[in-house]
């Protein structure tokens, strides 16, 4: 279980890396490996986090030595890194809502955290360690995109002033057409500089 959560996470780091360098496949990669690592932490979040191999899942002994708070617990972890995981895609895809599922998950990291923290401090669990060290990764991500919303678009389109200016004019105001326009055109003119058309 804990290979396949390395592997998605690598897959995710891979992702990001081409995303914002605009080598091709680095957005269906960032989609996929993120969607699943999302999915990973939302379905099966109590058994990794408990460390609970796969196959000894559904046996009862698995769970003798674990709490029902503790169980509780990392079924909330769980959803609370799916939901961080899916604001960080949604950001580096540039799709509407990223920044508001960030913001809703803030709350939750911090309280995992400081759990975690604390709960880790007073007998050294593994299980505490482990969840610590995913809110400290995950939430880096996060604090970068809060605190600058804009930065994946910075680095994605740093070779296309034209372009990055277009999209930021257009945030700032989003009713008007002509603006709307004027990011389409260039991103067609970039898409036609890239393939040679």
């Amino acid at each position: 279980m804990r290979k396949a959560e390395i592997i998605l996470a690598i897959l995710c780091l891979t992702g990001f890396i081409l995303n914002l360098t605009g080598i091709p496949g680095g957005n269906i990669l960032t989609i996929l490996s993120f969607t699943f690592l999302s999915m990973f932490y939302f379905y099966l979040g109590y058994v990794v986090l408990n460390n609970i191999p796969l196959r000894d899942m559904f046996k009862k002994q698995s769970y003798a030595d674990i709490s029902g708070l503790r169980i509780a617990g990392s079924v909330v972890a769980g959803f609370i890194l799916s939901l961080a995981l899916i604001g960080i895609e949604f950001k580096l895809m540039m799709w509407p809502g990223g920044s508001g599922v960030l913001f809703s998950c803030i709350t939750g990291f911090v309280l995992l955290g400081l759990i975690s923290l604390i709960k880790y401090l007073k007998d050294y669990n593994v299980f505490y360690r482990n969840l610590l060290i995913r809110v400290v990764v995950i939430g880096a991500f996060i604090l970068l995109f809060v605190v600058n919303p804009k930065v994946v678009m910075d680095i994605k389109y740093r070779n296309n002033p034209e372009l990055l200016e277009a999209i930021k004019a257009s945030d700032a105001d989003p009713d008007n057409e002509k603006l709307q326009q004027k990011v389409n055109e260039e991103f067609e003119k970039m898409e036609r500089q890239e393939t040679g058309r």
